[in-house]
């Protein structure tokens, strides 16, 4: 489900020897580390959407990468299987994680988007997060990263 729902997020994106250097057995490597760590310092939580026994998507959070301040975590990733985007697995997963967020008392959350994913970033504006202005190149690709962060805290 993570391969393919990345090759179809960035195949217009990123170019197809970067998308072809991360085969499936690469992802598993890097997801059983990922679990191995969850509920660690540095990962906050694995959540995922199930639909029939089969996972459907997935969000991911850990301890900002960004030097902003210990109220502060970043959603790492947030995908969802191409044969079930926009049913509603995207917002359930992201909301879900907000709220898991601000319970475990962070204020603020950031992640990071393609600037060239238009479909990512009209999702995410959509869900209430804003860009902050940050910027970062992605890796050696060339290809341009854009942050954008949420309020979680609730004005008193």
């Amino acid at each position: 489900m993570h391969v393919a729902s990345w090759q179809a997020a960035y195949r217009e994106i990123i170019p197809a020897e970067v998308i072809e250097s991360w085969p499936l057995d690469r992802r598993i490597t890097q997801w059983t580390s990922l679990l191995e760590a969850a509920g660690t310092e540095g990962t906050i939580f694995i959540l995922v959407a199930v639909a029939d026994a089969e996972v459907i998507g997935f969000v991911s959070s850990r301890a900002s990468e960004d030097s902003d301040g210990e109220d502060v975590c970043e959603v790492s990733a947030t995908y969802v299987a191409p044969e079930v985007q926009r049913r509603g697995a995207g917002h359930a997963l992201l909301a879900a994680a907000c709220d898991a967020l601000q319970a475990a008392g962070f204020d603020q959350a950031t992640l990071w988007v393609l600037a060239h994913n238009t479909a990512a970033r009209a999702f995410y504006e959509r869900e209430g997060w804003k860009p902050d202005g940050a910027s970062q190149p992605l890796g050696d690709t060339g290809i341009l990263e854009l942050r954008y962060c949420k309020r979680l805290a609730r004005a008193p």
